[in-house]
């Protein structure tokens, strides 16, 4: 009988301490995505904001007179990107090339960042799933495409060998740079 009142009083608490955990945890994981996922905003917005700033200064070819500038936007461009990922160094090396080697392919430049993007959305919104979702999709689906390690690598649909200034009006009249 006392083993049967012990048995009837262990399983309640053992499930109460698991519940109790799953509760804990549950509220641990909503506040690090939310955390996580403002700062991946921000992270997102001041990356837009850069490229289209390091557009606008690639158009104008008097600028390249402007090596301190070109030394500030690439060091946000620097502490923007991850040092230690191999895509991210192929952004910075391709920037090096726009201002410091004269390429013209701002196509692709734009692109890498595009891709970096998407793939860094489609990161959160893998992170911010439901545990059951995770679970569900880890063992019933493929893997996501963003997974795949060519998900980063342009394709061709931006790669044209004439650059956005041979398709569109240079709208400032500057002869485009060679």
């Amino acid at each position: 009988m006392i083993e049967l009142l012990r048995a009837a009083t262990v399983w309640p608490a053992l499930a109460g301490v698991a519940v109790g955990f799953l509760a804990f945890r549950k509220s641990e994981r909503t506040v690090q995505v939310a955390a996580v996922s403002a700062e991946r905003t921000s992270w997102r917005h001041e990356l837009r904001a850069l490229a289209a700033e390091i557009a606008g200064f690639q158009l104008f070819p008097a600028q390249a007179s402007m090596p301190g500038r070109i030394w500030q936007l690439r060091a946000r461009l620097a502490t923007l990107l991850n040092p230690k990922d191999p895509l991210d160094v192929e952004i910075l090396e391709h920037f090096d090339r726009l201002f410091f080697d004269g390429a013209q392919d701002m196509d692709l430049f734009t692109e890498r960042i595009a891709l970096l993007l998407k793939h860094d959305w489609e990161r959160v919104k893998a992170d911010s799933l439901p545990l059951h979702l995770a679970l569900w999709r880890a063992v019933w689906r493929t893997p996501p495409a963003w997974k795949n390690e060519d998900y980063r690598q342009p394709g061709d649909a931006l790669l044209r060998p004439e650059g956005p200034q041979d398709r569109w009006p240079n709208p400032h009249g500057n002869p485009k740079r060679h």
